[in-house]
């Protein structure tokens, strides 16, 4: 039963995060309708909401959600300011860089932030306090590792997020094009970046689990049940 009610969050969340914002910005940005600037606005509005009603329910922010809001006022911040086309593609390559960056010195503090990400799916807390020592460096040493493959993963979205942009945003900030080319863009990220992306850190997860289970000597239900 709890894992329908996250699969249907997952859909409210792709279905107001991009699914709206897209059709808005693509389909009511003519100058009949309402305009370039407010299309844009008001499609924004719906994942800005969507994230501070998530913030204010669970009652938790973190690194990550946070800069995701940041980017979302950005692009607001690009279409109101006007600015060039390329600096949606700078924008759009520097978000993902700069998570990238802060997991990576995460990793050398000795405190991964990719922690949060895995206990998600394992009680990561539990299963460190069962571990002797031995089994504690083997853990240290792979947790290291899953974090240079998660730090790795969003330097290769910053790379296809700026090819993204350049190639299908080069309309001037104003305009009924830029916002629908904006709407183009937001609804290609998912399928051309964020699902292959998905699929890389959930791999990563995958092998994670499975060197951890030859590291304790158990069995993914034992992991679960620690």
């Amino acid at each position: 039963m709890k894992q329908k009610k996250s699969s249907k969050n997952q859909l409210l969340h792709l279905l107001i995060t991009i699914v709206i914002p897209v059709l808005i910005m693509t389909k009511l940005n003519g100058a009949e309708q309402l305009g370039p600037m407010w299309a844009l606005i008001v499609a924004l509005l719906f994942p800005i909401g969507y994230q501070a009603r998530d913030w204010w329910k669970h009652c938790e922010i973190d690194v990550f959600s946070v800069i995701w809001f940041v980017s979302i006022l950005l692009t607001g911040g690009i279409g109101l300011l006007e600015l060039p086309p390329q600096a949606v593609a700078i924008k759009e390559a520097g978000v993902p860089l700069i998570l990238g960056i802060i997991v990576a010195i995460s990793i050398l503090s000795g405190k991964s932030l990719v922690t949060a990400f895995l206990s998600q799916a394992l009680p990561l807390d539990d299963i460190e306090k069962s571990l002797d020592q031995t089994q504690k460096t083997e853990y240290d040493r792979l947790l290291k590792v899953f974090s240079r493959g998660f730090a790795a993963s969003f330097l290769i979205s910053a790379i296809l997020n700026y090819i993204l942009a350049k190639v299908i945003v080069t309309a001037d900030a104003g305009t009924e094009e830029f916002t629908a080319q904006l709407g183009k863009m937001t609804g290609l990220s998912f399928p051309v970046i964020a699902l292959p992306m998905m699929i890389v850190m959930m791999s990563l997860m995958i092998r994670f689990v499975f060197r951890l289970q030859k590291v304790t000597g158990r069995g993914i239900e034992e992991l679960l049940d620690t």
